[in-house]
């Protein structure tokens, strides 16, 4: 995990880099969230509290508005169970 300028922005790789199917991604992103972007790199969503999360295709998550180390621990968590819960 890297914090980035302005301190309320975070980088998280995963422990070994996964293939995250984008596609699969969205549809499963966009039921329960906001759509903010898609490309063939990256899908961006919005959840509450004005957090921004854009998912990569090697599984890396840059999250936006966040304050503190749990809370983006639990965003990256719950970000991809939702992907895998489709």
């Amino acid at each position: 995990m890297i914090w980035l300028c302005g301190g309320d922005t975070v980088n998280i790789n995963p422990p070994k880099s996964i293939a995250v199917d984008l596609d699969k991604a969205y549809k499963a992103l966009s039921g329960n969230f906001n759509i903010l972007a898609k490309s063939a790199f990256a899908v961006t969503i919005s959840l509450s509290k004005g957090i921004e999360v854009t998912i990569f295709r090697n599984g890396r998550m840059l999250l936006r508005r966040v304050q503190d180390e749990q809370t983006a621990i639990e965003v990256y968590d719950n970000t991809f169970q939702h992907i895998a819960e489709s």
